[in-house]
């Protein structure tokens, strides 16, 4: 069996944020499992063999979603960022664009130890942040009539718009930078959820799907020249820039003559 090196002074950044990430996942999954087990022991009321069954059938979807996830997120916010977000959960909704947004406002690309810390004080903050406001919230339902508020038809129908309005104003930021790219695979899920309103059940799985086709998009665009932009804008520099040589090179021409003629 081998030994395990607790002395972690000599290794990577890489090799330690893999091994605490693993440790503290396993004692996380080991404390979100006391309470149920606990609570099964204390009251003698434990889950039947059926009902366990039915309870795992459900949860199937969100299996294949996780893996999804896993591998779709890994490589925006690092190893570090994604040991804890998986852990205190929530990522599609507030980790990843947390995580993005310091990103950008930093100007660090992912998958880089920068970027990896970063998204990893992002997610940090954003986990601190969201218990500090649930607390908040308990102690407002519990002490206010906010939660005869927050059950009136109107206020659930706004609250329907919170993540189209979160996710629409990150959209802007990462389409503007290239619409061309951009577009395809915003017309895609539109035409996929339009045609198929049940779909967004499963939208998680999709992301890979949805990242091939994007990526085969932009390959046939560069194939085509459709993504030259830059190099149509630089040519009539590089003409000026050539024109520029030519004038220099005929004026010393012009001064290297007249020096002649008087010698």
């Amino acid at each position: 069996m081998k030994k395990i090196d607790f002395n972690r002074k000599n290794h990577t950044y890489s090799e330690n944020t893999h091994f605490y990430g693993r440790i503290w996942s396993v004692v996380s999954v080991v404390m979100m499992m006391v309470f149920p087990i606990a609570a099964g022991a204390i009251f003698d009321a434990w889950p039947t063999a059926q009902a366990i069954g039915i309870g795992i059938t459900g949860i199937l979807i969100y299996w294949a979603a996780g893996a999804v996830e896993f591998i779709s997120y890994t490589p925006l916010l690092g190893a570090t960022s994604v040991y804890l977000g998986f852990v205190t959960g929530n990522l599609s909704n507030l980790k990843v664009p947390c995580a993005l947004s310091c990103l950008d406002a930093e100007n660090v690309k992912a998958s880089t130890d920068e970027g990896d810390i970063i998204a990893t004080v992002s997610t940090a903050v954003s986990s601190i942040v969201t218990i500090l406001v649930i607390i908040f919230g308990v102690i407002l339902i519990a002490a206010t009539p906010l939660a005869e508020l927050l059950a009136k038809p109107a206020a659930q129908k706004a609250a329907d718009y919170l993540l189209p309005a979160l996710f629409g104003a990150l959209a802007v930021v990462y389409i503007s930078r290239n619409p061309k790219i951009a577009f395809p695979p915003v017309i895609l899920m539109v035409v996929l959820c339009i045609a198929i309103p049940k779909i967004e059940g499963v939208i998680s799985i999709l992301v890979p799907f949805v990242a091939i086709f994007t990526v085969g998009v932009a390959r046939i665009m560069y194939k085509k020249g459709w993504l030259d932009d830059k190099k149509q804008k630089a040519a009539p520099v590089a003409i000026d820039e050539g024109e520029n040589a030519s004038a220099i090179t005929e004026a010393t021409s012009d001064d290297e003559n007249k020096e002649n003629d008087i010698d």
